[in-house]
């Protein structure tokens, strides 16, 4: 008998409820698709470089390079969610310190 009584203040919590848990989902999923873009850099391994060739040799290096910058620029070390704070420095910092090593 009473659902058809409509109560603002109530569905505005509902509502803002809503929002905050769907943030709080897909936020750090979004964190986590640019993170796997990196992924190969922990399970990398150089073989097959022609020491001959020069030019492949620095395009390799230089694409490590890149990889390692963008890592670094990726993300801020931490990110704020509505419920949760996700720190990022040291996922940041171990893909950084992969692609150094390659």
């Amino acid at each position: 008998e009473f659902e058809d009584v409509l109560y603002a203040p109530l569905e505005t919590t509902v509502q803002t409820s809503k929002e905050v848990l769907v943030e709080t989902i897909t936020g750090p999923e979004g964190v986590l698709r640019e993170f796997r873009k990196y992924s190969y850099l922990l399970t990398e391994e150089v073989t097959e470089l022609d020491p001959t060739d020069i030019e492949a040799c620095r395009e390799r290096i230089q694409a490590y390079r890149t990889a390692k910058l963008e890592v670094e620029l990726l993300s801020a070390s931490i990110v704020n969610f509505p419920l949760l704070r996700l720190r990022c420095a040291a996922m940041m910092n171990q893909l950084s310190d992969c692609a150094e090593k390659l």
